[in-house]
């Protein structure tokens, strides 16, 4: 069983992020607190059709804590031949629903489970673990990423990443800018086109500077997302290749299960991470 959980979360790549009210705040884990997560996950199963079965797994990692949930697919029914004879059968199929929680930084990952509903399931967490209803509710909780620094540099935005000498090279291999607009019947804003430029060589963003006239970035222009490809030494002949898609404001999408670290401190050092505001952090802290 941890087997299968943890080749869950290594293999996923895909997760939401909520930042809580506050940093610094531990998950209580013991038989009543695991008991109540359990119970209040399955009757969410239950009311998204997908059976009351549940079994959690719960891991700790450096200063994370990992809670793989086994829970049953939406029912399928299909028709089989067994023994010379046709028959229907219905089954459902295990899947698997990861949380991972830093208290440090007070941040919550959810994955492997329906997108609109991992917000229901990190406030189960928030409920049963931490004791603090709503914690991963407040209105900017998923406000988690940027790319204005990108915009603002412009074409000529490249990396910085002399801070850790592990880091051989970052690629920016495709950007999509979005053309917005207000709509005249509606008065809403909304894209009118895009345009993506991919470049698996050099870099994307100067390359889309090079290849379109028109696009500066600011009221009319937003970049959409940003795929980078860093090159990590570990020690070989080649490099370790890990790649992100960065879309604000709530995505980075990579496997995290190696140089998560040192993504998140590339991103944060080249300005692409909203940090808790000052204030906030202060209170936590007292």
């Amino acid at each position: 069983d941890a087997a299968a959980d943890m080749l869950s979360y290594t293999t996923l790549s895909s997760f939401t992020e909520f930042a809580g009210a506050e940093e610094g705040i531990e998950a209580q884990i013991d038989d009543e607190t695991q008991q109540t997560f359990q119970r209040d996950a399955e009757r969410l199963f239950e009311a998204d059709l997908r059976g009351r079965y549940c079994r959690v797994g719960w891991y700790d990692d450096d200063d994370e804590i990992n809670v793989v949930v086994t829970h049953g697919a939406p029912l399928k029914t299909t028709e089989i031949i067994e023994a010379g004879a046709d028959r229907v059968i219905s089954f459902r199929e295990a899947e698997h629903a990861v949380l991972s929680y830093a208290a440090a930084t007070g941040r919550l990952k959810v994955g492997g489970f329906a997108k609109a509903r991992r917000a229901e399931l990190a406030e189960i967490f928030a409920g049963s673990m931490l004791k603090r209803s709503r914690f991963f509710a407040a209105p900017d909780a998923q406000n988690l990423y940027t790319l204005v620094p990108v915009e603002r540099a412009g074409f000529g935005f490249t990396f910085n990443h002399a801070f850790d000498p592990c880091f051989r090279r970052v690629q920016i291999v495709e950007v999509q800018a979005d053309r917005l607009g207000t709509d005249p019947r509606s008065g809403e804003t909304r894209t009118f086109w895009s345009h993506v430029t991919r470049d698996g060589r050099d870099n994307a963003l100067a390359r889309m500077g090079e290849g379109t006239r028109g696009i500066t970035f600011g009221a009319d222009w937003r970049l959409n997302h940003m795929v980078i490809r860093a090159h990590i030494d570990v020690g070989g002949s080649k490099p370790a290749r890990v790649t992100v898609k960065l879309k604000p404001p709530d995505t980075a999408m990579f496997k995290r299960h190696r140089f998560e670290g040192r993504i998140m401190a590339l991103l944060r050092r080249n300005g692409l991470v909203n940090d808790r505001p000052p204030g906030k952090a202060a209170v936590a802290a007292e």
